[in-house]
């Protein structure tokens, strides 16, 4: 066999490796809250996780905080979490709304603003881990959403009802889980947003909720959505993403919050040294039975 050959095989796989690794590049905004702070320190003016334009600010309602111990979603479904995105990190993010006087609000700045409408045929994704806490049960201002923001403006929010029911919202519009699935509190979630820029200048938004016995996809296409809005006259420009827990709705806890331009930037997991590794001694043996 020629080294030729060898090293031929060597750069190859090299190549691929690089390509897994930088398929990886488009996430956008990321913070898993392992903040090195007590339990029940105000979030406001932290400022970790990477791409964010500024610090995580609160309203006057409510006490969001950094809360000790994250939130474990490996009881969804069969699949083994363990190096992927939502294998999260030792705090999660607290909106306490028990009490206040109105909803607790948490907002931060996006680094990269986020084109809705433009007719590019990109996509924005969003996930985050989610719990919540209600010993109320009202009914009433109950609501828990992700809210996209232009400035003060929103334009649109993915999240629930105060009946515990998947929802988007859009201008004056809200479409609702066709099925009314209802998510109990006390429960461990994965949540999944996206944002379609069609080519023809509309707008398709996507919500998903993840619960126990769910089987987490891992890939776009093995995604099943709760709410699927379609053709949505909507442009903008979301600069900030707010997180809304009605005053009724006790408390949510949030973690690994991601945002990126493809499905893989939230949920594909990143390819391990070791897996890579293997990858590319194999296409050295191949290379070497080739070469017999």
């Amino acid at each position: 066999m020629k080294k030729s050959s060898i090293l031929k095989a060597f750069l190859f796989g090299s190549v691929l490796c690089v390509s897994a690794v930088t398929a990886q590049a488009t996430l956008l905004v990321y913070d898993d809250f392992s903040y090195s702070v007590p339990d029940q320190t105000s979030i406001a003016g932290l400022n970790g996780g990477t791409g964010w334009g500024g610090a995580w600010v609160t309203n006057a309602y409510g006490t969001p905080s950094v809360a000790s111990g994250q939130i474990n979603i490996r009881n969804l479904g069969a699949a083994k979490l363990e190096g992927y995105k939502w294998d999260i990190g030792p705090n999660s993010l607290r909106v306490n709304a028990q009490g206040a006087g109105g909803n607790a609000i948490v907002s931060r700045a996006l680094g990269t603003a986020l084109a809705v409408g433009d007719r590019s045929g990109s996509s924005y994704y969003l996930s985050s881990a989610f719990y919540r806490i209600d010993s109320d049960s009202t009914n009433g201002t109950e609501q828990v959403e992700f809210a996209f923001m232009q400035g003060s403006t929103q334009l649109l929010n993915m999240g629930f009802n105060n009946f515990e029911v998947a929802k988007i919202q859009y201008g004056a519009e809200t479409a609702l889980d066709p099925n009314g699935t209802i998510y109990p509190i006390n429960n461990n979630y994965l949540l999944i947003g996206q944002i379609t820029n069609n080519t023809d200048g509309t707008v398709t938004l996507r919500f998903a909720c993840l619960g126990v016995g769910d089987v987490l996809p891992t890939d776009e296409a093995s995604m099943v959505w709760n709410v699927e809005v379609e053709n949505v006259v909507l442009t903008g420009s979301v600069d900030k993403l707010e997180i809304r827990v009605g005053r009724y709705a006790q408390q949510g806890y949030f973690d690994n919050i991601l945002i990126g331009t493809s499905f893989s930037d939230i949920a594909i997991p990143e390819p391990s040294m070791a897996a890579l590794g293997l990858g590319l001694l194999g296409l050295m043996v191949v290379a070497v039975r080739r070469r017999r």
